[in-house]
């Protein structure tokens, strides 16, 4: 589950930091989500190991409940979901998610090709920014408990049983 803050934390950096941002999205408040996230998922146990059908899972199946009208207040980009799985599985093949140098590998990854999103999405997120502020930014304390049960369904699935 650390993959999926790293994921976030990433973008969220990349979107509170490109001029659109700035001028609506309150950066600090972006920026304490990002930290909730990434406490919420420290309680997830290591090691994670994820395969692209996992990774296609996750895309299909479980973020479109979070990446959705209802949840934004706005119609997300109609490509949004291929952009994403193409950014993710171009920064992350194989290996523990929870190891060092990989969490570093895939956010350094993420954060460079984030700009590529920036650039696709630019517009839209200045159409949209004041909209995704009130109804995410300024609602976290509502939405963080969707989020959070999201984790925890995509780490109940993904996450095999330990061994005795």
């Amino acid at each position: 589950m650390k993959r999926y803050s790293i994921l976030l934390f990433s973008l969220l950096s990349v979107c509170s930091s490109s001029p659109f941002a700035k001028q609506c999205i309150d950066a600090h408040q972006l920026s304490s989500i990002g930290k909730d996230i990434k406490q919420y998922t420290k309680q997830l146990s290591c090691p994670l190991n994820l395969k692209s059908s996992d990774i296609n899972w996750v895309m299909d199946q479980e973020l479109p409940k979070l990446i959705n009208k209802q949840f934004l207040g706005v119609e997300p980009p109609a490509d949004w979901q291929n952009m994403s799985k193409l950014l993710i599985l171009s920064c992350y093949s194989e290996g523990d998610l929870c190891d060092a140098k990989i969490q570093k590998e895939v956010s350094t990854c993420l954060t460079a090709n984030g700009a590529l999103l920036l650039v696709k999405y630019g517009s839209w997120l200045s159409d949209n920014c004041e909209t995704l502020q009130n109804n995410v930014v300024n609602k976290w304390q509502e939405k963080k408990t969707v989020v959070y049960q999201l984790i925890d369904e995509i780490f109940t699935r993904i996450k095999p049983p330990l061994s005795n």
